[in-house]
């Protein structure tokens, strides 16, 4: 019977060496599959800011009363009447501001420039300034120059042209 026990041993090792684990290198009785599911991006541009129509376009003697609306896309003069005061030149335009010189009629006259915003919260007004007889008013869309008795709002500015509301000072 000893001879059986020692082939009933060599049997079960043998059943159990079938069971252990894949060694590595080779194959794996178990399969995997793997799903994948295409990505879809959506890329949204903002709208480009677009420049509002000015009510006399860019008829500069429409201002000649010292009440226009005008677009204007390069530096220049604006003629005003006697009575407002001032003479008003576009110094320069850039992609979001306008720069606007103003210079009094009379050199004896008073002489202010201020800047604001009808919104007060608004960040419109870049920078101001009044060297001798001259100031010089650099602001965005909703910046607001008072000097002596001309006010010029600005409409709107957008790549290189910017739309003007000019009017009496109140």
């Amino acid at each position: 019977m000893t001879r059986l026990a020692g082939v009933a041993v060599a049997l079960a090792l043998l059943a159990t060496a079938g069971c252990a684990s894949p060694q590595a290198g080779s194959a794996s009785p178990a399969t995997s599959s793997t799903t994948t599911h295409p990505v879809t991006t959506t890329t949204t541009t903002p709208p480009k800011p677009t420049l509002p129509k000015a009510a006399d376009g860019t008829d500069l003697s429409a201002c000649a009363d010292n009440n226009c609306e005008v677009q204007v896309s390069a530096p220049g003069p604006i003629h005003l009447p006697e009575g407002a005061g001032a003479t008003l030149t576009v110094a320069s335009i850039d992609d979001d501001t306008v720069s606007l010189a103003f210079s009094p009629n009379d050199a004896a006259a008073a002489f202010s420039a201020s800047c604001g915003a009808d919104d007060p919260t608004a960040d419109v007004c870049v920078n101001t300034s009044i060297v001798g007889n001259s100031a010089t008013v650099t602001g965005r869309g909703g910046a607001k120059a008072t000097v002596n008795n001309v006010t010029v709002l600005v409409v709107g500015v957008v790549g290189g042209s910017a739309v003007l509301r000019i009017s009496p000072a109140h």
